[in-house]
């Protein structure tokens, strides 16, 4: 990444939200009028993963959250590792041998009250009284309350897939490889893939779900089941596994698989019997169906 003049978009950015967009908006504006490049800085791992020792269950993977700001309008993104050492760094180094040497960046846009460094000793003051142009863009609000991150990761785990779509801007994803799994599905006649999470992602509450389900360029519609599968009350944790409409044979195996919730089905439940399962299932496919306007 070259030091030709910029101006950074600075956070996290996990989701790339509404909140998150209206950085990138303010970023692509001064690119415009200053002739910048615009250009967005992320952290990996979650910052608070190292100073608070936090599991984050996030809401996107690094590399589709890079994906969202190129989507966004950035032009590149730099992906700034967060380990002990950025931790204890101060906020004049990072500025000097980050955003100056790295980005070179001539203006910042970030979020009211947006800390970083040492201690968040870092402010917007900081960065100005290092020569560089600061925009402060006022949070979001949108239902009730303030886009955040935390807010949707709530609204994921609460089974809300609906508000926490509006505040993403678009349906919250999964990914993971396809694993075996009992290929009870496939015996009962609705094959799944078994999703195996490969790291901490906000899964949303037990229960079954109309999405999408995608690999590569291929996009099929789905039905996806979260949870314990209590029916049989042999699963030591929670799984996740989706349906491809109608479709019989599919080899997912190995794959890397994107799971989009568009919206709850219903509610997880154990049947009395495989017979109720199965009809339940075929509930399930009918009422994802409409739900994705397939009927």
């Amino acid at each position: 990444m070259t030091a030709q003049h910029s101006v950074v978009a600075l956070g996290v950015f996990d989701g790339v939200h509404l909140g998150h967009q209206a950085l990138t908006t303010q970023t692509c504006a001064v690119a415009a009028e200053h002739g910048l490049l615009p250009r967005a800085l992320t952290f990996n791992p979650h910052p608070m993963t190292v100073v608070r020792g936090m599991k984050v269950d996030l809401l996107v993977s690094v590399e589709r959250r890079v994906e969202l700001l190129r989507e966004a309008g950035m032009h590149d993104v730099y992906v700034c590792t967060f380990d002990a050492e950025r931790a204890a760094q101060s906020p004049e180094l990072f500025i000097h041998s980050v955003l100056k040497a790295e980005l070179g960046a001539t203006h910042v846009v970030v979020g009211k009250g947006f800390r970083f460094g040492k201690g968040a000793a870092g402010n917007a003051q900081t960065l100005r009284d290092a020569g560089i142009h600061v925009d402060e863009v006022e949070q979001i609000n949108a239902h009730g309350g303030r886009v955040s991150s935390t807010r949707i990761r709530e609204l994921v785990t609460s089974g809300d897939l609906g508000l926490a779509s509006e505040l993403l801007s678009r349906p919250h994803r999964l990914e993971g490889t396809v694993v075996r799994g009992f290929q009870r599905g496939r015996e009962l006649g609705f094959p799944t893939a078994n999703l195996h999470l490969d790291f901490p992602q906000a899964i949303p509450l037990d229960g079954v779900y109309a999405g999408w389900m995608s690999t590569g360029n291929q996009r099929w519609p789905a039905a996806i089941s979260v949870g314990t599968n209590p029916t049989f009350n042999d699963v030591a944790g929670r799984v996740v596994e989706a349906y491809a409409l109608h479709e019989t044979d599919l080899d997912l195996y190995d794959q890397v698989l994107s799971v989009d919730f568009v919206q709850q089905v219903r509610s997880m439940r154990a049947f009395e019997s495989l017979d109720a399962l199965i009809s339940a299932m075929r509930d399930d496919v009918r009422t994802t169906e409409r739900i994705l306007g397939l009927s």
